[in-house]
């Protein structure tokens, strides 16, 4: 399992170091191939998983997934289009409640299956669970990560210490 995982941070690795070559290359495609890419990229990110069950392919394991998410890196940072639609309202939202979204995702899951165990089917438990969690994650944002990233920006500044005239410096440094 540890080897698959340095696998994935290989291609993470492989990705930040020709980020700058892979970007080149993309943006010289023709835009037929981008959106081969790009679907490409999203075959594999979602799919890339059922490659593992099919013969010697199973020493793969994620890999695929990971190739995926790289290519859509590359997709998100260099179409015009993916990055219209990844800075517009709903994506940016997302994006500044995604670590209170994490931290609070799994006490909502949780609780909600305790809750609402076989008294409701799956897809409804989900249309239930995803606006909970989302608006349990921005008041979370609200209430406390907020605060404490403007706090933490204020944390190490001290107000300099007043600046004494060489010459005031001077006469009290000599003064009996």
């Amino acid at each position: 399992m540890t080897f698959e995982y340095a696998g994935i941070f290989l291609v993470g690795i492989l990705l930040a170091k020709n980020l700058e070559g892979l970007s080149e290359r993309y943006k010289r495609l023709a835009p037929f191939q981008c959106g081969a890419f790009m679907l490409t990229s999203l075959l594999l990110y979602f799919g890339g998983r059922h490659l593992a069950g099919i013969g010697p392919l199973w020493h793969l394991g994620d890999m695929p997934v990971a190739i995926g998410a790289a290519g859509l890196l590359i997709v998100g940072l260099n179409s015009h289009s993916a990055r219209r639609i990844l800075n517009s309202a709903a994506p940016a939202f997302l994006g500044r409640i995604s670590y209170s979204l994490y931290l609070v995702h799994g006490t909502v899951l949780f609780s909600m299956t305790v809750l609402l165990m076989e008294k409701v089917s799956h897809p409804v438990f989900f249309l239930l669970y995803l606006p909970t969690a989302i608006v349990l994650s921005w008041g979370f944002y609200i209430a406390v990560e907020r605060p404490f990233m403007l706090w933490s920006r204020s944390v190490g500044r001290h107000k300099a210490a007043p600046s004494v005239d060489p010459a005031v410096a001077q006469v009290t440094h000599t003064s009996p």
